[in-house]
């Protein structure tokens, strides 16, 4: 084996590793005294450096050594590469510039830079696994995903069935369940019940991270490749697949199951690209009206406080609506936006990502997204699969906030869309 193969052999360990790291919580948390508000400490605030953070760091460092001999002119080739990108898109990086601005003013600075921060991070990583993508083939990726989501699933249902937690924290970052309050619960035959977690912070988490992971598997039956070995025949196929199955039942999450229906159908139904585009639009667009709608007749504490939520984004939206309030800092601000006292014990971000957006980037944030469809309208005519990816991560993006807030998770719909865009939704001959 020579440096070349072992090198690329790294790389597919780390980064399967990597995958592997997604759905785990352990991290080392700094700043704390910074993420108070009105007295109350805010998750979302407190500066967190993960797990996986360092296996990134692992990766750029050897790719730093792998390239030193050339890392000058690739270096000076991003940069011309950049430069044509901001001469090409002037209005954008404007737009860009002005929010990174905003950081600057925002409540909590060091929430801001650190979120900041976390998006330059998984934007290199993307850049990095764009450049080994020739390394991800359908086969690694089925070796990366199924002892995963077997291992969530297996920790996620002895915590249901047992109603404790298999290790601890320091084991991953598994959520202590032994503590009373705080948890995600759900009354089942007349007994409450704590929902599985994995080794995520949250069920939801867990169930999105399952359904994505099903979605990806499920579409590798697809490609000649995996069909040809019949490796989809095997226990060590469908077995992790079915208990992954089971244990997202369990989460109880809705946009979760939502995410696993219609990529289910995805999969296995024609879809134009139009019809998904469309399809997801008017999803966005209605769910904070139907969600209102359903708050004046339900008594769900789930549908309240989304809509509660949701209104504080609007109202804060209209109080800051060229700046926003900053990124990252949606909690600093929720509790004097809100229509209800009920929220300051329930202190996070609107479960809608779209009205977080705007309410933290202001005209600013909803030009650069308006911006970024007219720019993505040829994209998605020549690569179909886009629209259909916009559709399938839609429950996520109106139901939660996770895919923005939680840097793992947002990692993984970054990480997903790169690893599959060649296979998943796609025709295979």
């Amino acid at each position: 084996m020579n440096n070349k193969q072992k090198n690329n052999l790294f790389y597919q360990i780390i980064f399967g590793f990597i995958i592997f790291l997604i759905p785990t919580n352990l991290f080392f948390k700094f700043f704390e005294s910074s993420a108070y508000v009105n007295g109350l400490q805010i998750d979302y605030l407190i500066p967190k450096f993960y797990l996986i953070d360092l296996a990134i760091l692992v990766s750029f460092i050897f790719w730093i050594l792998e390239n030193r001999k050339t890392l000058v002119k690739k270096i000076t080739k991003l940069k011309n590469h950049s430069l044509e990108f901001i001469s090409k898109n002037k209005l954008g990086t404007f737009l860009i510039a002005a929010i990174i601005l905003r950081q600057i003013n925002s409540y909590n600075l060091i929430a801001s830079w650190w979120y900041l921060a976390k998006l330059f991070e998984i934007g290199l990583f993307g850049l990095l696994i764009y450049h080994k993508r020739k390394l991800l083939s359908p086969i690694w990726i089925m070796l990366s995903l199924l002892p995963t989501i077997l291992f969530q699933s297996i920790v996620g249902l002895f915590q249901f069935f047992n109603q404790t937690p298999v290790f601890g924290y320091l084991f991953l970052g598994e959520t202590n369940l032994n503590r009373q309050t705080g948890l995600a619960k759900q009354i089942i035959n007349g007994v409450e019940k704590i929902l599985p977690y994995g080794t995520t912070s949250h069920p939801n988490i867990l169930g999105g991270f399952l359904s994505i992971s099903i979605i990806v598997l499920v579409g590798l039956l697809t490609i000649k490749q995996i069909k040809k070995k019949k490796y989809h025949q095997q226990p060590f196929f469908y077995g992790p697949i079915g208990l992954a199955i089971v244990t997202l039942g369990l989460t109880f999450s809705f946009s979760a199951w939502l995410t696993f229906l219609i990529g289910i159908c995805l999969i296995f139904f024609k879809f134009t690209n139009k019809k998904a585009f469309i399809l997801s639009i008017i999803i966005i667009i209605l769910s904070p009206i139907a969600i209102y709608t359903l708050s004046q007749y339900s008594h769900n504490p789930s549908i309240s406080r989304r809509n509660y939520l949701n209104q504080s984004a609007v109202n804060m939206f209209n109080n800051h609506i060229l700046w926003g309030v900053g990124l990252n800092n949606f909690t600093t601000q929720v509790e004097e936006y809100s229509p209800t006292r009920e929220v300051v014990r329930f202190t996070q971000p609107s479960h809608n990502i779209f009205l977080l957006l705007i309410s933290e980037t202001g005209l600013i944030g909803l030009s650069l997204l308006t911006l970024i469809v007219i720019k993505s309208k040829k994209l998605f005519i020549k690569n179909p699969q886009w629209s259909k990816y916009l559709l399938l991560f839609t429950p996520m993006l109106v139901l939660d906030h996770y895919l923005i807030t939680n840097t793992s998770m947002l990692l993984m719909g970054f990480i997903f869309i790169l690893i599959s865009k060649n296979f998943l939704f796609q025709p295979q001959k």
